[in-house]
């Protein structure tokens, strides 16, 4: 798992852009992944399933980022009922 930590952590940070919250969700990522390392398929690539061990744990540490919210790229739209 030491080879692929770094690009885990880029995966992260990239997702969050925070490089220090980013160390955390990786440290997060290899602890979940240990927690249930019986759960991997030792047939497919370690990376792969890292990765996606990865990206659960960002959306479970910050669920508030997992649905963009209305008018969160422009705050000047408004939305409104159709008369």
């Amino acid at each position: 798992m030491r080879r692929h930590r770094e690009s885990i952590y880029r995966l992260i940070r990239g997702h969050i852009g925070d490089p220090e919250e980013a160390i955390h969700l990786t440290q997060d990522c290899f602890s979940a992944a240990f927690q249930h390392l019986g759960s991997y398929d030792g047939s497919r690539p370690l990376r792969a399933w890292l990765t996606s061990v990865a990206i659960n744990s960002r959306y479970q540490q910050e669920p508030r980022l997992d649905a963009p919210q209305a008018g969160a790229a422009n705050p000047d739209i408004r939305i409104s009922a159709a008369v």
